[in-house]
């Protein structure tokens, strides 16, 4: 299992960190704890597109709308 930090820019964001294993995300915690792997930066905007299914996250992190900051972890282990 692997542990993924959210952050969600603009009005309603947050951040948080995702509990992913086997390209499915099993939990959520408020905050990016320490422990955390890497972590996506993207805006609520991007967010709420990958979440109903109008973009994908390859395509959020090829067009900039979205960035990972971390390990250097191949993105097909969160998905």
């Amino acid at each position: 299992q692997r542990l993924l930090g959210l952050d969600v820019h603009g009005p309603g964001g947050g951040r948080w960190q995702l509990i992913v294993r086997d390209q499915q995300v099993l939990g959520a915690e408020t905050g990016i704890h320490a422990e955390s792997l890497a972590t996506c930066r993207l805006d609520v905007a991007t967010f709420a597109d990958l979440i109903h299914g109008r973009m994908s996250l390859a395509d959020a992190l090829q067009s900039g709308a979205a960035h990972f900051k971390g390990n250097g972890r191949s993105l097909t282990e969160y998905g």
